[in-house]
């Protein structure tokens, strides 16, 4: 526990520039996550901790993402990003290391005095520290406001030539506060953080298996599901400039759904079935269609733009490999889509069965009909809008030229399969492992 909470404390210490991270905060909240993973079974202030911890990842990653999807060469863009993901991190990040001193006063021994006594001012310097970072990164960015040619970004009143020496100043005085900061801190964890604590938390932890195993299995089912949820949103196509190729690639959905369940494999939470084997020849020839997709759409927008279809006889021709490639995605879609749910399903299935002592005051065999029953509406609804999306998709494609508002069209109806996908999953999530979690 000790080690990764002071390897996440590095990853916090470091100055920002601006919207940028040069050790990602992203990795932080994910050790602590670790840190306290077997503590969050046996106690409520750790499992907040991971909770609020969570949060935070969805943040800072959607933090990463936002560097490479917006120009940080625009100066005003950069103050809004940099605003707005201080505030929203102060929102968020705050509880976090309120609720981390919270669960390790819980855990401390009331014996260990020194700990107590340190854990006042650490806090309130930590609270401090983390605020005073995110101020410091934006401060330079104010500059912005002073500029008044929106054209060329350029005047000799604007105090944009002060940025570079407001940042490199902004990140000394930061990194100051950030070294004392990590000192300070890791000296405090040292000390709540004893070897006893880590031994008592591995018995407990151990015992706590034996004796709930449902428990275990459950929250690694509810993880994989969330996680696969989240992966729904690689079926949006983002497409990168000048080439039309798809940075989110479809096949990334089925190639997190396998390293998921393989992973659950590992935590004996799932067993080797047909339908992953089904699911893993699928992502074979997905990844074959999504290769041969970037290559006809690379090899035609390197020479050609959308007009030429409609005049040069030769890009048109070339155009029809583009067309073909997307028109097999579009089956692989289909199929991908409709095959990670039905394993998800299948999984859940399996886990009713395997835990129906827990609904010993329920008709079993009635719960199952029940299942069944939401299940293939479920189903019939997640193949009805993975249809319409891949085929929407391919005359987008194939019209595009003519009609460029079919690629609004092809949004929306992603959006809304990305929206059915995610909606039957949580109903897995709902009536399935959260039924089980609670009767454990």
């Amino acid at each position: 526990m000790l080690k990764y909470l002071i390897l996440a404390s590095v990853f916090w210490f470091n100055p920002l520039i601006s919207n940028i991270d040069i050790l990602p905060d992203f990795i932080g909240y994910l050790l602590l996550m670790k840190a306290f993973s077997k503590a969050s079974y046996l106690n409520d202030y750790a499992d907040d901790v991971c909770v609020s911890a969570k949060k935070m990842c969805i943040v800072t990653g959607v933090k990463i993402l936002s560097i490479f999807m917006v120009s940080s060469f625009d100066p005003t863009m950069s103050l809004l990003l940099s605003f707005s993901f201080g505030i929203v991190e102060c929102i968020f990040g705050i509880p976090v290391f309120l609720k981390i001193f919270y669960a390790l006063l819980h855990l401390t021994p009331t014996d260990n005095v020194n700990a107590q006594k340190r854990e006042a001012s650490v806090k309130r310097f930590t609270i401090i520290t983390f605020v005073a970072r995110h101020v410091f990164a934006t401060l330079p960015d104010l500059t912005a406001l002073t500029l008044n040619d929106a054209f060329t970004l350029e005047t000799d009143y604007s105090f944009m030539r002060f940025r570079p020496l407001l940042i490199a100043f902004a990140f000394v005085i930061s990194l100051v506060i950030g070294v004392i900061w990590l000192v300070r801190f890791i000296s405090y964890l040292k000390c709540a953080v004893t070897k006893d604590i880590d031994i008592k938390l591995n018995y407990e932890y151990s015992e706590k298996i034996k004796k709930s195993q449902s428990i275990f299995e459950t929250k690694n089912n509810i993880r994989a599901t969330i996680i696969i949820s989240v992966a729904s949103v690689f079926i949006f196509d983002f497409n990168w400039a000048y080439t039309n190729a798809d940075i989110f690639q479809d096949f990334m959905l089925p190639a997190v759904t396998i390293t998921t369940l393989l992973f659950l494999m590992l935590k004996k939470s799932y067993k080797l079935s047909k339908m992953l084997l089904v699911l893993i020849a699928t992502f074979a020839l997905q990844i074959s269609a999504n290769i041969f997709e970037i290559k006809a759409n690379v090899k035609y927008f390197s020479k050609y733009n959308l007009a030429s279809v409609l005049k040069v006889s030769e890009a048109e021709s070339w155009y029809a490999n583009v067309v073909l490639s997307a028109i097999l995605s579009a089956i692989m879609l289909i199929a991908s889509c409709v095959i990670v749910w039905l394993a998800l399903k299948q999984n859940a299935k399996l886990n009713i069965l395997k835990h129906k002592s827990l609904f010993s005051e329920s008709d079993i065999d009635y719960y199952l009909r029940e299942y069944d029953m939401r299940t293939r509406k479920k189903t019939t609804l997640v193949v009805v809008f993975s249809v319409i999306a891949a085929l929407v998709s391919v005359l987008t494609v194939m019209f595009k030229a003519y009609a460029d508002w079919l690629i609004l069209v092809n949004y929306v109806t992603e959006i809304l399969l990305i929206i059915s996908f995610i909606s039957s999953t949580l109903y897995i999530y709902d009536e399935v492992y959260k039924r089980i979690l609670i009767f454990s």
